[in-house]
């Protein structure tokens, strides 16, 4: 416990001085259960898996990306279809009306967005924000000429979804 209370940095520093790779280093931790710190964008994204980081970059606008901590805790929102998985990686800081979002939030064509769910994300947990990149271009025909973007979206790692609690669940919200 005490060598757990150093934290990664340090565990690593003193590592790395008796010759040890980065490899053995992030096993040694993560059987410790200490994470490294993410202090990079890059960091984030490494913690992406490698399968799906193209499709994530996709999903911002290039250049409007930035990493952040919650600095206190955030209430955020899921628009979903009843199908729709009330938690993920993808939240708005706004509510929306069911088009707006599936327009602005560039949601795909099985997400209908008449459901709404608030969440709380606590202090601390790290996430990406930025605007969302249209998918009118998609040739999978996932998304329709609605889902031109412009909104603004946080990307949260898997690591961390189960930090994250459900305040209160919408039904039913009008298309206007």
């Amino acid at each position: 416990t005490k060598l757990k209370e150093l934290g990664y940095e340090k565990i690593s520093a003193i590592l790395k001085k008796s010759g040890i790779d980065d490899n053995a280093i992030t096993k040694f931790c993560e059987k410790l259960g200490v994470k490294k710190a993410i202090s990079t964008i890059d960091d984030f994204w490494n913690k992406i898996p490698l399968f799906y980081q193209d499709q994530v970059r996709e999903t911002f606008i290039e250049g409007t990306v930035v990493l952040k901590y919650a600095e206190e805790d955030l209430i955020l929102y899921r628009h979903i279809s009843n199908e729709g998985p009330e938690i993920s990686f993808w939240f708005s800081r706004k509510i929306y009306n069911p088009n707006d979002a599936r327009k602005l939030l560039a949601l795909p064509n099985s997400n209908t967005a008449e459901n709404i769910v608030k969440c709380r994300i606590p202090k601390g947990t790290p996430f990406i924000e930025g605007k969302v990149a249209s998918q009118t271009n998609d040739v999978t025909n996932t998304f329709g000429d609605y889902a031109v973007g412009g909104g603004n979206q946080l990307y949260f790692l898997k690591e961390d979804l189960d930090k994250i609690k459900i305040l209160e669940i919408f039904k039913n919200q009008k298309i206007e």
